[in-house]
């Protein structure tokens, strides 16, 4: 190793320790600490601030509690009726304008995934994320099949309503061929529509991260 890079080692050694005895304050609490007794974060502006032990404990504890134990049930509940909710406001707009609105799928995730938090008790955690994702994709495939339901429906030659046609379906065994159906005909724009909204799901759940 060369004298040059000796120097630049120890100069940088000199400058670390130099920093490390700086006084500080704690970007939560205020208090005031030496940087080598604190963790600093990066912002997103390219900032450096830190934190004191007592607050990142603080912090762990708190992102530790909000994936803890979450109402599974309470999560697939409320998440359930908001999947209703949005599928019936899905069904109308589309029916009504023969249009199918990406915002409105951005909504769509971001209200059922909410529900999910909240009916798990404002938890967070995998498990949440991906309930809300299938509940959200669940809720788009049948309502898309109700929206074609209702125009074979609309059609006099057919006579039935469009309860009768989703009942024949279960109890001929084809719903799940309709469904197929109903994922092929989405075609790419459609299927980019959709995962807007799956994506807004999956993500409303996810944990906090420092």
């Amino acid at each position: 190793m060369g004298e040059e890079e000796k120097l630049e080692q120890q100069e940088e050694k000199i400058v670390m320790g130099g920093k490390a005895d700086q006084i500080v304050n704690c970007q939560r609490c205020g208090k005031e600490i030496k940087v080598q007794d604190g963790h600093s974060f990066e912002t997103e502006d390219g900032k450096e601030v830190y934190v004191c032990n007592d607050c990142i404990a603080q912090i762990n504890q708190a992102l530790e509690e909000e994936t803890k134990n979450p109402n599974i049930f309470g999560a697939l509940l409320l998440g359930l009726i908001a999947g209703i909710v949005c599928g019936l406001v899905w069904y109308f707009v589309v029916t009504m304008s023969n249009t199918e609105y990406a915002i409105l799928t951005i909504l769509m995730g971001w209200f059922i995934g909410s529900a999910v938090c909240k009916g798990a008790g404002n938890k967070k955690g995998m498990r949440l994320q991906i309930i809300a994702a299938l509940l959200t994709a669940i809720t788009l495939v049948l309502s898309e099949l109700f929206i074609g339901l209702n125009f074979i429906a609309s059609d006099p030659e057919v006579n039935m309503t469009i309860s009768q046609l989703f009942l024949g379906s279960i109890f001929t065994g084809d719903i799940f061929n309709q469904l197929w159906e109903v994922i092929k005909n989405a075609g790419p724009i459609g299927l980019l529509i959709w995962g807007f909204g799956l994506f807004w799901a999956y993500s409303i759940p996810r944990p906090t991260k420092i």
